[in-house]
């Protein structure tokens, strides 16, 4: 499959796939589509670039384009802004800055008045938005942001997660704890102690479509304004404090996205209102759509965290106790960092039942872009670091690495370390059939083999599992509404508090509605989600807006139906489309508002550190086998076996290309994406040429997905479970299989192979690992 000659690149052969689900019941109606692999609804118009997205707005006559003046400094004080140079060139209009703001200058998600919509007198971060130059087209519009010169008073500044530590600059306030059981009595008895620490690297969010708005002005202070958001409601209220209007003037729409992983939730803010107060200003259409530079520096990613943990444990490898400091990089802004820290604390356990606990989380203050949320909230950063754990215990004691898995993993009738019950076998499922599937214990001997019968080439096997909670833990978040519209030609329209991101919602929404209504796909329409619709929609993300929103519609669809229920008795061979006439012409409503909330809503006080952190589990496991190149770093993913549990799948097509583009994007996180800044806080890994995402050659050159069969969960929509998330933590296999790797070439040279390891294992950290005479140090470095 790849070549075993060192010193050059890896050479792939061609790629080989298999997608594996379970078949619909021989009984469910044809033209039921709940369970079938339905095809993407945009899939063809996404392919052609027919797909329209919010810079494909036409412009409105007189439209106004917006560009980003940013600040140069870490942190520095504002003396003067100088705007003449800029406000000279041809065709520049207006501008706005933070003067122009008529409501509140600030904002936060988690910590009132967190953030200045438009910088005033200080900046906390190089990228900081100070004002925005207003001109007839975006180049004239760039060119004069390029003139504007801003005088600073520089201030001391924080560059990087290490200084913060050492400083001890923390968001004290939210500070986080949790305690289970005794670790120091455990630390005292136990047979094996250990102790270490590791990084894992921040990930930008490298979305298809940049941050982008288009505000339209209407009368009475009307605003229209198409937002490329995953948080509509967010944005709505943003706008409405800045303008100091009535929520009722503000409508925010978007018929579909181009990806935001998360980015677009808080984030979105830095333009949707910069752009609304223009409008505002100037009763102009304002459009702000950002190039990918000015995305990445403007605005914050994942989180780096800095790791530090001591382990107890048995001889035979049962952990005892397990003793963790969390210190996250939350940048110049508290943003949602908090609920990113607490949600990795809750992770650190992974699938792994240990008696005694004491975590401590830190959310630390830096002079960088403000991080916020990313696909995984906190996971992947805690399931990587107890994999790692795990994976360190089992070299200590000479164990296979999955018998020490086994030995540590949740039973069914046990209660996860935040008191949710383990109900069912799915997890232990879930590894035996990723172990059969991927013929592990064979593939173990043949690895044996292969570095056995080559000195600079090494390959490594990993096995983990994965576990995520589902759903919000906060309340009020578990909510969502719908509106089916029915027209006297039998046509339906659909819409919802849901967002369109490319992860398939409007297709599984349709498939809803088309089971509950007993109609034909082709029936169904869903032009766009609006603010003016379906009102206060909880954010599209977390993997819980299909089972919210689903049952929001299958609600609004089961009142049509009982509306119309007397017609089709009366008339049972009639159509569709006269059973809705005729209720028509007898007056009764074919419009229908649903909503849900879960009948049980589980919610943990993190301070009283009492309540459920959830309601279910989505469990997940992955063997992936790679190949490094001990002169270079170079490594190459040979295979990737990965079983999940996600329930009844509503689509298989849409889920597995879920399970395959979260994996991939967590091998992004794990293996190559590595964010860089200057020694003035400015990011220099801001553009493609600089960032690294996964691209063809990096997918595993066989990649083998089957959902996990005989699944369920009775609490959601058709007894599906969320899928957007979970997948992306099974690519710690990758990282470990790649540490596994570098252990066998660090045993052959005499080296230790316990060494220290941090995310993402980039080409760099491989070869100092790898620690030969040819890197002088090396070893040092690694560990």
């Amino acid at each position: 499959m790849c070549s075993a000659k060192p010193g050059g690149r890896i050479v792939r052969g061609w790629p080989k796939t298999s997608q594996v689900y379970e078949v619909v019941d021989a009984g469910q109606a044809e033209t039921d589509p709940i369970g079938r692999p339905i095809v993407h609804q945009s899939a063809v118009e996404q392919t052609t670039g027919e797909a329209l997205f919010c810079d494909d707005i036409p412009p409105l006559k007189g439209e106004l384009f917006s560009a980003a003046v940013l600040s140069k400094r870490a942190h520095a004080r504002i003396v003067s802004v100088d705007l003449s140079a800029a406000l000279s060139v041809p065709g520049v209009v207006n501008y706005v800055d933070h003067r122009d703001v008529p409501g509140k200058q600030r904002f936060g998600l988690i910590r009132a008045d967190d953030e200045d919509f438009l910088a005033g007198d200080e900046v906390k971060y190089n990228g900081q938005l100070i004002c925005c130059i207003l001109a007839t087209s975006a180049d004239v519009a760039r060119i004069a942001a390029r003139a504007v010169v801003v005088d600073y008073e520089e201030l001391p500044a924080i560059l990087s997660l290490q200084e913060a530590v050492a400083s001890k600059s923390f968001y004290d306030e939210y500070t986080a704890e949790r305690r289970v059981g005794d670790v120091e009595t455990a630390f005292r008895d136990a047979a094996l102690v250990f102790d270490g620490e590791m990084t894992v690297g921040g990930q930008q969010h490298f979305y298809a479509e940049p941050q982008s708005c288009v505000c339209v002005p209407l009368e009475k202070g009307e605003l229209d304004c198409y937002v490329s958001t995953q948080a509509q409601h967010t944005q709505q209220m943003a706008i409405v404090a800045a303008l100091a209007l009535p929520a009722n003037r503000i409508k925010i729409h978007a018929k579909r996205i181009g990806g935001a992983f998360g980015g677009k939730e808080s984030q979105a803010v830095r333009v949707s209102v910069p752009s609304a107060v223009a409008a505002l200003k100037t009763g102009k259409s304002v459009r702000m759509i950002l190039t990918i530079d000015e995305d990445m520096q403007m605005t914050g990613g994942r989180h780096p965290f800095l790791i530090k943990y001591k382990v107890a444990c048995t001889e035979s490898g049962k952990i005892l106790a397990l003793q963790c400091d969390f210190y996250q990089d939350a940048g110049a802004y508290v943003d949602i960092s908090p609920a990113v820290l607490l949600h990795a604390l809750s992770a650190i356990d992974g699938v792994y039942s240990i008696p005694n606990v004491h975590l401590k989380g830190y959310c630390c203050y830096t002079n960088l872009q403000p991080n916020t949320a990313f696909r995984g909230f906190g996971h992947p950063q805690g399931t990587v670091a107890i994999e790692s754990i795990v994976q360190e215990l089992a070299t200590r004691l000479n164990l296979p690495p999955l018998q020490v898995r086994e030995i540590n993993m949740y039973r069914s009738g046990d209660v996860s370390l935040y008191n949710v019950p383990i109900i069912d076998n799915a997890l232990e499922r879930c590894m035996a059939e990723c172990s059969s599937m991927s013929d592990y214990i064979n593939r173990v001997a043949q690895v044996e083999t292969f570095n056995r019968n080559n000195r600079w080439r090494k390959r490594g096997l990993a096995l983990t599992p994965c576990k995520f909670t589902l759903p919000y833990d906060i309340g009020f978040l578990n909510q969502a509404g719908a509106l089916v519209l029915v027209y006297t030609d039998g046509s339906v329209l659909l819409t919802f508090g849901g967002v369109e991101m490319g992860q398939g919602l409007y297709t599984k929404m349709a498939q809803v509605a088309s089971r509950e209504l007993q109609l034909p796909l082709e029936k169904i329409h869903i032009s766009e989600t609006s603010t003016a619709s379906v009102a206060n929609a909880t954010v599209t993300g977390g993997s819980s807006t299909t089972e919210t929103c689903g049952m929001a519609v299958l609600n609004a669809c089961q009142i049509i139906r009982r509306r119309l229920e007397p017609y089709r008795e009366a008339e049972p061979t009639a159509t569709w489309e006269t059973w809705v006439s005729s209720a028509y012409l007898d007056r009764v409503c074919l419009s229908a508002s649903g909503f849900y909330t879960p009948d049980v809503v589980y919610e943990y006080d993190w301070k009283t550190q009492t309540g459920r952190l959830g309601n279910y589990f989505v469990f997940g496991a992955a063997c992936s086998e790679v190949e490094i190149d001990c002169l270079t770093g170079e490594h190459a993913i040979l295979r990737t076996d990965i079983m999940m549990d996600i329930g009844k799948s509503l689509n298989p097509a849409i889920d597995i290309g879920q399970v395959e583009g979260a994996f991939v994007q967590g091998c992004g996180l794990y293996t190559m994406e590595e964010l860089r800044f200057s020694d003035t806080g400015a990011l220099q890994t801001c553009h493609a040429g600089s960032y690294k995402i996964p691209a063809y050659n990096d997918i595993p050159a066989e990649f083998n997905v089957a959902l996990l069969r005989n699944s369920g969960n009775r609490s959601t929509i058709y007894s599906s479970k969320g899928v957007g998330e979970p997948p992306l933590l099974l690519a710690a296999s990758v990282f470990l299989a790649i540490k596994d790797a570098i252990g066998k070439n660090r045993e052959q040279t005499g080296l230790s192979a316990v060494f220290r390891l941090d995310s993402p294992s980039t080409v760099e950290r491989i070869r100092l690992a790898c620690g030969d005479l040819l890197v002088a140090g090396g070893a040092s470095a690694a560990e």
